[in-house]
């Protein structure tokens, strides 16, 4: 098997595409000729904390899709790194992060928090709910999630249903 420098970067080329995750590379048909390059473990973990490094940079600059691509890498071990992150901007922005925190905490995983980290950002995706719901003035729901999901609602009765919704599955939790 060939692992010189071309393969390796190709190699390397559909790890970071597809975020190291190899049900994503399945799912685009992609795994087998990913695998035909025999990269190990030790190299795909160095690989999974560049990405990581990567998106947590992302992430501490005010860039919160890299959340989502953190969520899809499955770096659940990425939390500690998150929750020394305040959300800024808007309260949908809030919102969106405080749901994406909470996302993190119910994955499953090959690279797991500890449990107090996932009780710690559980806490703060609550805490940050509960701000917005007795605080949120600036509430600026896009307008492609109201085509889709206000049912007629305004603007504000849909945000505070889905910080109501988020609350109630929190509290089901017993956290």
């Amino acid at each position: 098997m060939d692992k010189g420098y071309p393969s390796v970067n190709k190699a390397k080329r559909l790890f970071i595409d597809y975020l190291g995750n190899s049900f994503l590379m399945w799912h685009e048909g992609v795994l087998e000729e990913y695998r035909s390059f025999g990269i190990g473990t030790a190299q795909e973990s160095a690989w999974f904390e560049e990405l990581k490094a990567s998106f947590l940079s992302r992430l501490s600059q005010g860039d919160y899709s890299a959340m989502g691509d953190l969520w899809q890498m499955g770096a659940q071990d990425a939390l500690p790194n998150i929750l020394v992150v305040s959300p800024v901007g808007n309260s949908w922005t809030k919102l969106r992060f405080a749901e994406d925190l909470w996302r993190f905490t119910n994955m499953h995983t090959s690279h797991p928090a500890e449990p107090d980290v996932i009780r710690q950002a559980c806490k703060k995706a609550i805490e940050i709910w509960q701000d917005l719901l007795h605080s949120a003035t600036d509430i600026d729901v896009p307008n492609d999630v109201m085509k889709i999901a206000a049912n007629g609602r305004t603007p504000h009765d849909y945000f505070r249903d889905r910080l109501n919704s988020n609350l109630n599955r929190a509290s089901a939790t017993g956290i």
